[in-house]
C-alpha cells in the first residue's frame, strides 16, 4: 500500500511472511511501514 499524507510524507506498507521449511506455522509475519519525506522545490527554482 502507498498513501500520500497531506503533510507531504509518503507512507508505504509491505506485508512480510518468513516461513520455515516443513513448519505448519510461519516464523514471522509483519506489516513493515516506511515513511518518506519528499522535499518540494519552490516553483520558481
Amino acid at each position: 500500500d502507498v498513501k500520500v499524507r497531506p503533510s507531504g510524507w509518503v507512507q508505504t506498507a509491505h506485508d512480510v511472511t518468513i516461513e520455515i521449511e516443513g513448519s505448519k506455522k510461519p516464523a514471522l509475519t509483519a506489516r513493515w511501514l516506511t515513511l518518506t519525506l519528499i522535499e518540494r522545490q519552490p516553483e520558481n527554482a
